[in-house]
């Protein structure tokens, strides 16, 4: 046969790329994205990929969601459930795709021509041809250690952005959690200015007070119902946003709030030491890193390419007299006018500017860290301030004013008022214990894991304001209202 040397080329061919391919596994490299989260933020991810583990995992997350809901509980559902987060873990099935198209060798040619002469000896003339690029032989492992470089980079940017899921969940499960609590508190508030309206409408029907006293009172009602109103729709919105974060729909967002915010830690780590480990934790500084990596790599590659195409094969052709020639062929790409400096320029610029761009990554890094040390710090220092000076004295003056108004020294409006000023002291420090747990978790996502600190077993005794206000009956006699 004229095509049998052709033919036994092209099996030579066929069996090296046989032997250069890989089968694709989509979830490899999720095992060393799990690693590098929990190491960090001892939770567990999965990847939905139509095991037998799914249906455990949507088990785990229906027996979350029947208990009480604490900020680790929800970062939990949050990194099992959340869709978008499982639209990113889909990048590790790209770029391991990319990792095996990277390890396989090109296609070969297979070539074939047939020519008809117009006068004898009449036989067709057939051509046949098998080339394989040569020079890619060579450069397949370059390729595939660029590829892995990209891969690992990969790893990094999906498991960075569990990290993100897991810092935005924590930071808005404790604004629920404040605003639900300063709702609770508002409600005692908008209760004194109704027993207030009360006592005032009472009054003024007997011809105690007048009609501006009167509108006084009403307005400051009104005022303390709007700002309740306020605070729980407050709470529906920062639920749907928790809701959105954590991937719950229909019937799973009937979930239960934990209801106080949890107490102060015992200490704070330092700031230098919260910044050495940003510096050699975060992901989102190693994936830039390795980007310098990739560019290294794709310059060696440039420089082994430079001939271009370097293609052999063999050709087998029979004549019209029906001689048949068959020998190598060779086809060489000769660098004359494109010997791939423009290529290197590109990439040496390219390479510098990553460079730049990590220098300039390591500086956010630390300023953010610094940004959220110093909001954390302020807000503790907000919160101790109010939990061991402003909430006490609050305490002790309802307890005062209470004395003097048995006592007919002070008036029910002004023991409603110190009343008032208790509650409000203590959602004052709701707020900033909420601003401080905030804060706590924008330091973990600029650290790029979570804060190892103490948290006191029994949270220090905190006065408790009445949930009720109580209108203190008037007294009979002139003066003191």
């Amino acid at each position: 046969m004229p095509c049998r040397a052709a033919v036994a080329l092209g099996g030579i061919i066929v069996s090296v790329t046989l032997c250069a391919c890989a089968h694709t596994e989509t979830s490899r490299g999720f095992a060393d994205v799990q690693s590098l989260t929990s190491d960090r933020i001892g939770q567990r991810v999965h990847w939905y990929q139509g095991t037998a583990e799914d249906a455990a995992v949507a088990d785990t997350i229906r027996s979350l969601l029947s208990e009480e809901l604490t900020a680790q509980s929800a970062v939990q559902v949050a990194l099992l459930k959340n869709p978008a987060l499982q639209a990113t873990f889909e990048e590790l099935g790209i770029t391991q795709a990319d990792l095996v198209q990277a390890g396989l060798l090109k296609n070969p040619v297979f070539l074939a021509s047939a020519r008809f002469p117009d006068r004898p000896p009449s036989s067709t003339n057939l051509e046949f041809a098998v080339i394989e690029d040569f020079l890619d032989v060579f450069m397949r492992p370059l390729r595939k250690e660029m590829a892995g470089l990209q891969f690992e980079q990969a790893q990094l940017r999906v498991a960075d952005a569990v990290l993100e899921l897991s810092a935005k969940t924590k930071q808005q499960f404790y604004t629920l959690q404040g605003e639900q609590e300063v709702a609770r508190l508002q409600q005692p508030l908008f209760e004194a200015a109704d027993a207030a309206l009360d006592l005032a409408r009472r009054q003024h029907a007997v011809g105690n007070i007048d009609e501006l006293d009167l509108g006084m009172h009403e307005s400051a009602c009104h005022a303390a119902k709007i700002e309740l109103m306020h605070r729980e729709a407050q709470v529906v919105i920062h639920r749907e946003r928790l809701n959105r974060l954590m991937g719950l729909s229909g019937d799973e967002t009937d979930w239960k709030l934990a209801d106080s915010l949890p107490e102060l830690p015992l200490d704070e780590e330092e700031l230098q030491a919260l910044l050495d480990r940003a510096d050699s934790q975060r992901l989102d500084l190693q994936a830039a890193r390795k980007e310098t990596e990739i560019i290294e790599q794709a310059i060696k590659l440039t420089r082994g390419s430079v001939l271009g195409a370097v293609e052999i094969g063999v050709d087998t052709e029979r004549e019209t007299d029906e001689t048949v020639v068959t020998g190598p062929t060779l086809q060489l790409g000769v660098p004359i006018f494109d010997h791939g400096q423009a290529r290197r320029a590109r990439q040496q610029a390219q390479l510098r500017q990553s460079r730049y761009r990590i220098k300039e990554m390591e500086l956010i890094v630390a300023s953010e860290v610094r940004s959220a040390y110093t909001r954390l710090s302020a807000a503790r220092t907000m919160a101790e301030y109010c939990r061991n000076e402003v909430v006490p004295l609050r305490t002790r003056m309802v307890s005062l004013s209470q004395q003097y108004y048995d006592a007919m020294i002070m008036g029910a409006y002004a023991l409603l008022k110190t009343k008032e000023n208790e509650v409000r002291a203590q959602r004052q420090y709701t707020e900033a214990l909420a601003d401080y747990w905030i804060a706590r978790s924008e330091v973990e996502r600029a650290v790029g894991g979570s804060l190892k600190a103490e948290i006191p077993l029994t949270p220090a005794p905190m006065p408790v304001p009445r949930p009720e206000m109580e209108m203190p009956q008037p007294h009979h006699h002139g003066g003191h209202e």
